[in-house]
């Protein structure tokens, strides 16, 4: 009734590269209602600092003698960039070597993200939480070293406004981010699609390894000769009555808080989201969305 909205799920809207798809997912938006937006700018906090030009871990707050180790063993450690890596933390020391692995990554992703050893996860897994570059160096050095494809992949700018993309990013200017949602929902509809809400899918009846009809939790079946699952396997195990091929214990869940803020002042900075890298705090990201649509007015 105060005319504020929430943000859950998607964040900011960003192209795929793919023209197609960009067409059909971002095609209809008109200037007057969707702001679009170049490099996101974004803030850091790590090692109880706050960097407000970019939201890359900053190495440079480290000790002076375990930042030099770091910085050294990183550059020494030139590995070929088609190497694939059985692990994460195979893949961490071969790209950023050992101390930073063992004195910046394994106290972030461990304890404060995934709450399992390195050598537990998959390859690119630290990706999910903008730790695939660092920043060291200064900001020339940076600029001449990344003119390499080595050091481009681990090192950022020191400055969100470097490195400008050819993805644009979207957000609308007024409101949510919802009414993408509800954008899509009508456009599907106008094709012609059908559908269900407030539902779920009780049983899939299947034979000769051919889905053959799906039945909601309401009762009502639907015949197909096609199915697309888009969520987690197991659901769809479990309504096919299928044992799962990979017999595991079962996953262990991580708990995740989403909180929003109404605030009766401006803030102190104008960057889009801050990154919270800092291990011994909970905080994953801090998203300040007005300031997002103050950027459209301004």
């Amino acid at each position: 009734e105060d005319g504020l909205s929430f943000d859950y799920g998607s964040h900011f809207l960003r192209d795929t590269g793919v023209d197609a798809l960009d067409q059909l997912l971002y095609g209809d938006f008109s200037p007057k209602e969707w702001q679009t937006i170049g490099n996101l700018k974004g803030g850091g906090y790590y090692g109880f600092q706050y960097n407000g030009n970019s939201a890359f871990l900053d190495t440079r707050v480290l000790p002076k003698k375990l930042y030099h180790q770091g910085i050294i063993q990183l550059l020494n450690a030139c590995e070929n960039p088609s190497t694939t890596y059985s692990n994460l933390e195979d893949q961490l020391r071969g790209t950023f070597g050992d101390t930073l692995t063992d004195h910046v990554f394994q106290p972030i992703l461990k304890n404060k993200y995934f709450g399992c050893d390195l050598h537990e996860l998959v390859e690119g897994s630290h990706n999910f939480f903008q730790l695939g570059r660092i920043i060291g160096l200064t900001p020339q050095a940076s600029r001449e070293i990344k003119k390499s494809g080595i050091y481009n992949r681990k090192l950022a700018f020191h400055s969100s406004s470097e490195g400008n993309s050819d993805l644009n990013n979207y957000y609308p200017v007024s409101g949510g981010i919802g009414q993408w949602i509800e954008g899509l929902t009508q456009k599907l509809l106008n094709m012609g699609v059908h559908i269900l809400t407030e539902n779920s899918v009780d049983k899939i009846h299947h034979e000769n390894n051919q889905v053959n009809s799906v039945m909601l939790t309401n009762g009502v079946q639907l015949d197909c000769n096609h199915l697309i699952w888009t969520i987690p396997i197991f659901p769809c195990l479990l309504a096919c009555d299928l044992k799962s091929p990979i017999q595991n214990n079962p996953p262990v869940r991580l708990n995740t808080s989403l909180y929003h803020f109404v605030l009766d002042r401006p803030f102190l900075t104008d960057v889009y989201y801050i990154q919270c890298h800092e291990p011994t705090f909970s905080t994953f990201r801090i998203t300040l969305y007005p300031n997002m649509q103050l950027a459209s007015t301004a």
